[in-house]
């Protein structure tokens, strides 16, 4: 897993630096950033999809019900703080 990812990211730096000397320095740009979004979000997001086929669609808990509470009230805290200041 990690040689292809190395492979997998020497071909990245590899296009955008050809790019880049071909005067498109944006391009290679949004190609860094980008394959990078890819990469971290499909590795994130299609585990959590294919757990979530296997059990026929339940929700999955990453955290305890005590948990959950504290981090809502830090939320709704943030949200008045923000809001505040906003209104300022």
């Amino acid at each position: 897993m990690i040689l292809h990812k190395l492979v997998i990211s020497f071909q990245d730096a590899l296009s955008s630096i050809i790019v880049a000397r071909d005067g498109f320095g944006d391009m290679a740009v949004s190609n860094a950033i980008g394959s990078n979004v890819f990469d971290i979000n499909l590795g994130i997001g299609l585990p959590f999809v294919i757990r979530t086929l296997i059990d026929n669609m339940e929700p999955i808990y990453l955290l305890t019900p005590n948990e959950q509470v504290k981090i809502e009230i830090s939320a709704v805290l943030a949200q008045s703080c923000l809001t505040s200041f906003a209104a300022a």
